[in-house]
């Protein structure tokens, strides 16, 4: 099973007890807001590690989406300044030779944009994990299943989640619902990107 927009994570890690308490812990202080008296049942845990080569993929994958987008976004510039410039040319007097002169900067600019985004390299970006070791693990991704129970006699609320957790286990350092890190209250460094 893939977590939740990271399919190629993939290395399997053994639940311990030590990830199941620092997630209930986290969903009883957290996410129900310190009320005493709940009971929390988790029902499965799936936990694979984050390494630094998975944090690369990441970076480059994100990276190449970034500079797609932005080279389609300034060519509807590009194409927006060249459609001024010729409809300038058809229905203008010479007098406004200026405005076609800004627009002739204009295309000229953004043509430079795009020429610097296409030239730009992704990779770059991985200078970050230069020394690293590609293996090393920078946090645990858990896909959890869980009930909560208000009371005894009450029904319950059943939720999936993914936590990421540092690689101690020691606490969650943020989840990750519908594909977002949404980050803890507690702020805490943390390598993954």
């Amino acid at each position: 099973m893939a977590i939740i927009g990271y399919p190629f994570l993939n290395i399997h890690r053994r639940v311990d007890k030590k990830i199941e308490q620092t997630i209930a812990s986290y969903i009883q202080t957290c996410q129900c807001s310190g009320q005493t008296g709940l009971n929390i049942k988790i029902t499965t845990i799936e936990a694979k590690n984050c390494t630094v080569g998975d944090s690369i993929r990441i970076m480059m994958v994100d990276s190449q989406e970034e500079q797609a987008w932005a080279i389609a976004s300034e060519q509807k510039q590009l194409q927006y300044w060249k459609e001024m410039l010729a409809g300038s040319e058809k229905y203008m007097e010479a007098d406004c030779s200026w405005m076609q002169e800004e627009y002739r900067q204009n295309i000229n600019k953004s043509m430079r944009r795009i020429n610097a985004l296409r030239e730009s390299h992704p990779e770059r970006i991985t200078h970050y994990y230069e020394s690293w070791n590609q293996g090393e693990v920078l946090a645990i991704y858990a896909v959890c299943h869980y009930d909560i129970y208000p009371t005894e006699n009450c029904g319950h609320e059943s939720k999936t989640e993914t936590f990421i957790i540092t690689p101690d286990g020691e606490a969650v350092i943020g989840k990750e619902p519908y594909g977002k890190l949404v980050p803890t209250r507690k702020k805490t460094k943390v390598k993954v990107v």
